[in-house]
């Protein structure tokens, strides 16, 4: 129940050391040791601590059960599956339960409700609220909370909200800048955008600051996707498997550029392993527009009816459009756009860029619903 750091401050020319100092606290005092450590190693090295990060640094202690469940709500959200993010929730719950006054257990669990819906059969504009909800939360706490802030804009983005989603995730990266979420969140903005190259750098931001996160390598492959060079998309997906060859993800999105590429039994092969390791409504939805490429239609429309029925998606998706555009039934998909765009749903941020639906880009419809949401034509 102790803990020892011992910092040293070293001049990199020639090796030499120029501070050092060793903290010995109780384990329920590591916050306070961590800020004093930082204020020592400021003080040494002449550096001035701006307001908002002398106030960050003021918690004093953290109790270490809360603590644990925070790590273990962070550990699950980061798998991206349906059943992680419902773990990730309760874990963070808890957390809040134990010690309520921690303003990154919040912005967690905002981090959280900010995805869920991506996963999980749940309300969008639910799940939206309540991720606003923590982010408020967690920004009465600690008003400088980087990660507060890039949850914000990640919840006005799928709101379609994307000039105030532009200035949340740019204050986020302005208060620290190695956030690598909020790199990585930006990214996935100016990707639906059609901004790629601008994706790209923020997608290389956020690998520099967490190289080895499969979510983060998953999402730098995407602007290349988007941009049609499938290549490097699948380089890209290929170094994400490596770092994690259990991540669903991963095998989804290679399952969808094998697709482009016309590698449909490859596309199947991987698709099916990211059934396997943790089912989503868009995998789902992927298998079925791989299936009709492969000429199996009347299978593949008997299954998106079934889906239909069990996720309402009559309600209309881009997922279920882009399974009906590879059905050769672009009058439908059309249809599914407008039940989406009228119910003002999350999935049609991507639609202008999304390589499946290009049949219907010179649908004059399309162009209205692209217009109607606030997407650069």
């Amino acid at each position: 129940n102790r803990i020892r750091v011992a910092a040293h401050l070293i001049r990199v020319s020639d090796q030499s050391d120029i501070w050092a100092a060793n903290y010995d606290r109780e384990l329920v005092n590591i916050l306070g040791m961590e800020s004093q450590v930082a204020r020592s190693i400021a003080q040494e090295i002449s550096v001035k601590i701006a307001p908002e990060k002398e106030a960050h640094l003021e918690s004093a202690s953290v109790d270490p059960e809360a603590y644990e469940l925070y790590l273990m709500g962070r550990h699950f959200w980061n798998r991206r599956t349906p059943d992680g993010m419902q773990k990730a929730i309760s874990f963070l719950q808890k957390s809040v339960a134990k010690d309520p006054n921690v303003a990154r257990t919040h912005a967690a669990l905002a981090d959280c409700y900010a995805v869920q819906f991506l996963y999980n059969s749940v309300p969008a504009g639910e799940s939206i609220r309540l991720a606003r909800l923590e982010a408020n939360r967690a920004l009465q706490l600690d008003p400088a909370l980087a990660e507060a802030y890039a949850a914000l804009a990640y919840a006005s983005f799928y709101d379609w909200d994307f000039s105030e989603a532009e200035k949340q995730f740019k204050k986020s990266i302005q208060l620290d800048p190695r956030y690598a979420t909020a790199h990585q969140w930006y990214g996935e903005f100016l990707r639906y955008m059609g901004r790629q190259d601008e994706a790209i750098v923020q997608s290389k931001l956020a690998l520099e600051s967490d190289p080895l996160s499969p979510i983060i390598n998953v999402e730098a492959a995407l602007p290349y996707y988007f941009k049609g060079d499938y290549a490097k998309a699948v380089e890209q997906l290929r170094r994400a498997i490596d770092i994690d060859p259990f991540f669903a993800s991963a095998h989804g999105h290679l399952a969808k550029v094998y697709d482009q590429q016309g590698e449909y039994e490859k596309a199947l092969q991987e698709c099916m392993a990211a059934k396997e390791l943790g089912d989503a409504t868009w995998i789902e939805t992927q298998r079925v527009i791989i299936i009709a490429h492969l000429g199996r239609k009347q299978e593949a429309r008997h299954d998106l009816e079934k889906l239909t029925r069990a996720l309402h998606l009559g309600l209309g998706s881009n997922y279920s459009a882009a399974a009906e555009v590879a059905l050769g039934k672009n009058e439908e998909a059309i249809s599914s756009l407008q039940k989406a765009y009228r119910a003002h749903s999350w999935d049609m941020v991507g639609i202008k860029v999304e390589p499946q639906l290009q049949p219907l880009n010179a649908d004059p419809r399309f162009k209205q619903m692209l217009s109607g949401i606030g997407l650069p034509l």
